[in-house]
């Protein structure tokens, strides 16, 4: 808002704009998933591996499929397949610190707590890799099989910050050392959310808010009240299998886990990755409509 009222910050907010979003990407990504993985119980995410393990790989295929399908039945957006692929990956993402801070006073079980920090930042890891990929076999990167073979160590890296995270967390400190890594990461974590929060409103050009219409609005409520349903059925269709493992499973804890989910940081990495990306995603006007609507779903 200030931008169109001040040359100044005008200037300041055009800078910024010119920000390449992979070092945006790099700077913040890392902190979130680590942060989240440090503050997980060990011991119940070994009882809860399996239920994870089948939320995350059966569920995320079942969801992201369904997304698709609904994104390109609707055809809101006139955009390329690679494009609709890249966008699903997107909105089945969710934000694991912003999911656990908001289930974290709610006096639910501990069991649950956990499920749903474990599922919400496995699925995170999923979705970026899976983001990745998609760009990199649709710009041509993985023609050569050495490229593909680093690339694969390249993403990895994600594992290790979580493996790191939770290595940490099950390993003993004295007491003055403990306290002292806990505030520095709870510092820095919210250094992160703020940076990420304050620039993302410097990262969406100004007036791309003046072309925002009624239906644009719309479709992005419908959007969103979509992707709950969806996430609910996927969890109904498990509910058998994930009541024989783990803690069990009720259809009190499907409801809970479909309203906890939040959309936060790596949905907009990965939204201004493809946005803003230098790579060729089809015309101008396609390139403009991902930057408008993309960006502001």
């Amino acid at each position: 808002m200030l931008s169109f009222t001040s040359d100044q910050v005008q200037k300041y907010a055009d800078a910024i704009q010119w920000m390449d979003p992979h070092l945006f990407f790099d700077i913040f990504t890392p902190i979130i998933l680590f942060n989240v993985a440090f503050d997980m119980d060990v011991y119940l995410l070994h009882k809860l591996f399996w239920q994870i393990l089948l939320i995350t790989i059966p569920g995320f295929l079942i969801n992201y499929t369904l997304i698709l399908w609904y994104l390109a039945s609707v055809n809101k957006l006139v955009l390329k397949n690679t494009t609709w692929l890249l966008f699903s990956a997107i909105l089945v993402s969710s934000d694991p610190m912003l999911t656990s801070s908001s289930i974290k006073d709610l006096g639910l079980s501990r069991g649950l707590v956990n499920l749903i920090n474990g599922e919400s930042l496995m699925t995170s890891i999923v979705s970026l890799i899976v983001f990745t990929s998609i760009m990199d076999i649709n710009f041509g990167l993985q023609k050569k099989v050495n490229y593909s073979l680093g690339k694969l160590v390249g993403m990895s890296g994600i594992f290790t910050i979580v493996i790191m995270g939770l290595f940490l967390n099950s390993t003993s400190f004295k007491p003055g050392v403990e306290a002292l890594l806990l505030e520095f990461w709870s510092c820095l974590s919210f250094v992160a959310f703020l940076m990420v929060f304050t620039f993302i409103g410097l990262l969406i050009p100004a007036h791309t808010y003046l072309y925002i219409s009624f239906s644009d609005i719309y479709y992005s409520l419908n959007i969103c009240l979509t992707l709950v349903v969806f996430r609910l059925l996927v969890f109904l269709l498990l509910s058998p299998l994930l009541s024989r493992l783990g803690h069990g499973f009720s259809w009190r804890w499907a409801f809970i886990m479909v309203w906890s989910e939040m959309k936060g940081t790596p949905n907009i990495n990965m939204a201004l990755l493809l946005a803003y990306s230098e790579y060729s995603l089809g015309s101008e006007r396609e390139k403009s409509q991902v930057k408008k609507d993309v960006v502001f779903y």
